[in-house]
């Protein structure tokens, strides 16, 4: 994801607080994506925003841990295809 991607806009601080105000430094709600880019061979997760710290309840950091294995997962997936097929290359 590029700061040219028309969806990094939607990312960042939404103005609310679901949960309420957690502490006197808390910002509110953040929206961000988590992407795998296979390119650079890895997983980034995107805030939308400089971010010193992020909350969440059990659930959500489970959604998180979740997605971002996933994209590990996918990025994993992408480079040993991309060496399999240099690997089919060198021998052809």
């Amino acid at each position: 994801m590029t700061d040219d991607n028309p969806n990094i806009k939607k990312l960042g601080a939404t103005g609310q607080f679901p949960d309420g105000k957690i502490t006197s430094d808390d910002e509110g709600e953040l929206r961000m994506a988590v992407v795998a880019d296979s390119e650079k061979g890895q997983t980034t997760i995107y805030f939308g925003k400089p971010v010193a710290w992020i909350a969440m309840s059990p659930d959500e950091a489970d959604m998180l841990a979740d997605a971002l294995k996933d994209k590990a997962q996918i990025v994993r997936n992408d480079l040993a295809t991309m060496a399999e097929v240099a690997q089919n290359d060198k021998t052809h």
